[in-house]
């Protein structure tokens, strides 16, 4: 009787054929979706390489790749934009009003890479002097506000580009006591200048130009636009006369 009861309790054995059958239904699944996402990886990964070297390889006529804003062609953060900076009536202009290239420049009389920047633009406006145009648009940190500020009380007597070249010819000692030292060398009347400085009546000509560096995701200077090119930071001689050709 102990025999028969304790046999009765035996489980009865698994089917092997049916268990080996299972577990290779889901080795099968298993590799299938692996399959299919290593698949899905690839394809990705191919368009994504196909995406850089189409931006890479743009064609022009210069040594640059004209790419879209972020990327980095040649040392040079160079792109066309289609939001540019616009030219108000009373952003001063050195050049023929007419000209074929405006190169607008965002600057900063505080700034040393404008400072170095002004010869290479004077040099330009010699070679080219029916075809290019400057625009000076003001991005002054807090300490050379100012400065700004001096330059467009100059403006208001028509000595905006003399006050301009000055300010950068003295940027370290940029204080009210070298402003009215220049405007009175500039043979400025001394009263008018030195009023609209301490009332600030040109701080929102100056303003202006800081509004349309945010709007245009501007933080530093120079940054230049050359007709539809945009371009952050110094540039030697040889490539900004590049971009002009490329424009006229």
């Amino acid at each position: 009787m102990a025999v028969k009861k304790l046999e009765k309790n035996i489980s009865p054995r698994p089917n092997t054929k049916e268990k080996t059958i299972t577990y290779s239904s889901k080795l099968f699944v298993a590799i299938s979706l692996i399959s299919l996402a290593g698949f899905v990886i690839i394809v990705m990964f191919g368009v994504s390489i196909f995406r850089d070297s189409k931006v890479q390889t743009t064609e022009s006529k210069s040594d640059f790749a004209f790419v879209e804003r972020g990327v980095v062609a040649n040392d040079l953060f160079v792109s066309i934009n289609s939001y540019l900076p616009t030219v108000l009536e009373t952003d001063p202009v050195r050049g023929n009003e007419d000209a074929l290239v405006t190169i607008v420049e965002f600057g900063d009389y505080g700034c040393s890479h404008c400072a170095s920047m002004q010869n290479t633009l004077a040099r330009i406006l010699v070679e080219y002097p029916s075809q290019v145009k400057i625009v000076w648009k003001d991005l002054p940190i807090s300490s050379s506000a100012n400065a700004a500020i001096a330059a467009r009380c100059a403006q208001l007597q028509g000595k905006f580009w003399e006050m301009h070249d000055l300010l950068f010819k003295n940027s370290f000692f940029l204080n009210k006591g070298r402003f009215l030292d220049l405007a009175e060398d500039l043979g400025l009347q001394m009263e008018e200048f030195n009023s609209c400085i301490d009332l600030g009546t040109t701080a929102p000509l100056v303003q202006e130009g800081v509004d349309q560096a945010a709007t245009l995701k501007i933080d530093g200077t120079p940054y230049y636009f050359i007709n539809d090119q945009e371009i952050s930071g110094s540039i030697s001689y040889d490539d900004l006369n590049r971009f002009i050709q490329l424009e006229i």
